[in-house]
């Protein structure tokens, strides 16, 4: 129980991470090494979450899909961007 109240403690650390609830426009404006750096801290984020829900429930859990989605808005961008060069 100890190590069940320990976890939970530490979930809540998880749970306040910030989402950046990013515009498509802002989105375009990101160069390729800016895209790839904000998909990587946003996995990040993401994983965090979901580690977090397993554990115990957090307080959003509408904030998982909001990362998964902009994980593949930001994904989409930058092979766009990969293409047109």
């Amino acid at each position: 129980m100890l190590l069940r109240s320990f976890l939970s403690q530490r979930s809540l650390l998880y749970v306040e991470i910030t989402l950046d609830k990013m515009k498509n426009s802002e989105i375009r404006t990101l160069t390729v090494e800016e895209l790839t750096e904000k998909i990587k801290t946003e996995t990040d984020a993401y994983n965090k979450l979901k580690f977090a829900q397993a554990i115990s429930t957090i307080e959003n859990p509408m904030k998982i899909r909001e990362s998964r989605r902009l994980i593949a808005r930001l994904q989409t961008e930058l092979r766009a961007k990969q293409l047109a060069n």
